[in-house]
């Protein structure tokens, strides 16, 4: 009889592949049928995981009839990002292992500059939900601006991450810096909230530092 092979999954990856099936539907929200085949799970394994997610208040259940919906919470959110991180930093991705140099870098650029702002980093912001947000940088002149370093991949699932993150700890200005093969910077406005995508060519603190205060030059001077 064949048997069709199955690579091993740790727990961890069970959660993080049913979290990133909800995040990255419409809504974050997901029936459990289509779940179970997103995630490559049968329907006991289903049930076992996503009760433990309930339980930790990462993903919420809602009846529809004789259906069940399920959708990831912010701190869903959160928790799906941390996983990513930690993954990141295990394989040694670049971003991540050259983060603590390009921090100090910047905040010694801005240390030495005669109209350098307030910049430091890394923070941490305890947010309204009782979650605790990692930013690598903040800016702190006319507006506050919490900055942090990602990678290109999955770009709009990450300003998405990002704005909650800034929802929850108050925050109205944020900054994602990328690399990119070409240097530009993206604007998307969420109400009040405003989110700045700087993409660089190098990961170089003054390239980098130049795209700052290109951005906080500009917001400073549009009242």
């Amino acid at each position: 009889m064949y048997r069709r092979y199955r690579k091993y999954r740790s727990e961890l990856q069970i959660f993080k592949d049913i979290l990133e099936a909800l995040a990255s539907s419409r809504n974050g929200t997901m029936f459990k049928t289509r779940i179970m085949y997103a995630a490559n799970l049968n329907t006991d394994s289903l049930s076992f995981y996503l009760n433990k997610l309930m339980d930790s208040g990462l993903i919420t259940k809602k009846e529809n009839g004789s259906k069940q919906a399920y959708t990831i919470t912010n701190k869903g959110y959160s928790v799906l990002y941390l996983i990513d991180l930690l993954r990141d930093i295990m394989a040694k991705n670049v971003m991540d292992v050259n983060k603590i140099k390009l921090i100090s870098d910047i905040t010694e650029l801005n240390n030495e500059a005669v109209d350098g702002y307030d910049i430091h980093g890394p923070i941490l912001k305890k947010g309204k939900t009782g979650i605790i947000h990692i930013f690598d940088l903040l800016i702190q002149g006319k507006y506050s601006y919490v900055i942090n370093f990602v990678e290109k991949t999955n770009i709009d699932f990450k300003v998405t991450w990002f704005l909650l993150s800034l929802i929850d700890t108050g925050f109205l200005r944020g900054i994602l810096v990328t690399k990119d093969s070409v240097p530009k910077i993206i604007s998307y406005k969420f109400g009040s909230i405003t989110i700045y995508v700087l993409g660089v060519q190098d990961l170089d603190p003054q390239e980098i530092y130049r795209g700052l205060k290109a951005i906080t030059f500009e917001e400073d001077n549009l009242q």
